[in-house]
């Protein structure tokens, strides 16, 4: 487990923006519609398993596939250890930590994934057993829980409350966390691996306001209640 959070000099990260009362000022200093909001910080994990592309192409015959079709270095799979709520609860104590971040100053957690553990709460939940310890509860937020764009909801849900009139001057965290099983034919979307980042204003990371979106309901990718494992139904 990490060790308490230091009072003082942070091991790198964030710098003068890192307080809730400057946050706070810049909210003041300028309307909702007018502030940039961007990523200041980000933190990725993957399992300690891995296997080169290139080693996998020569086993499943395709050579070129993996590396130069999809530009593939490794596939990362975890151990009977890990699971996306041991993965989501890494990346957000290491970026909690390594960025001098306080549990007080996060005020929302957004989550990406489609790998639930349990049915009846949020992988958020899960989250708050980190924030618990501190005294901290008050923390919005919930599970985008979606293929592929459950992850970009989550950062996008974020990017929408630092940029509402809402907003009370704390970080926000966008967290997407999976384990990507696939069948037979389909191995080069295994894997796994969880990202988290710090989002707030003025970012060395700019967020766009423009967006576009296009969602079809389709039955191409397909994960049946009950299913016998993880990997979906592929038609397409």
């Amino acid at each position: 487990p990490m060790p308490p959070l230091p009072e003082g000099q942070p091991p790198g990260g964030v710098e003068e923006h890192a307080s809730r009362e400057a946050l706070r000022e810049r909210a003041r200093a300028r309307g909702a519609t007018d502030r940039c909001v961007g990523i200041h910080a980000l933190e990725v994990y993957t399992p300690r398993h891995a296997a080169y592309a290139k080693q996998l192409e020569d086993e499943h015959g395709v050579p070129g596939k993996y590396t130069d079709g999809l530009l593939m270095e490794a596939y990362c799979g975890p151990d009977w250890d890990e699971d996306p709520v041991s993965m989501a609860l890494t990346v957000v104590s290491r970026l909690l930590w390594r960025n001098n971040i306080r549990h007080t100053d996060i005020g929302m957690i957004q989550v990406g994934s489609e790998s639930l553990l349990d049915a009846s709460k949020s992988i958020k939940s899960n989250l708050m057993a980190l924030f618990e310890a501190h005294g901290v509860t008050d923390i919005q937020g919930t599970d985008q829980y979606n293929a592929c764009y459950g992850g970009t909801a989550a950062l996008l849900n974020c990017f929408n409350w630092v940029q509402s009139a809402s907003w009370d001057g704390r970080w926000a965290l966008a967290v997407a966390t999976d384990i990507a099983d696939a069948p037979p034919q389909y191995r080069f979307m295994v894997g796994a691996a969880a990202t988290a980042m710090l989002v707030g204003p003025d970012g060395p990371l700019e967020l766009q306001r423009e967006r576009v979106s296009h969602i079809l309901d389709r039955w191409d990718f397909y994960k049946p209640v009950g299913w016998h494992e993880m990997a979906p139904v592929v038609d397409g």
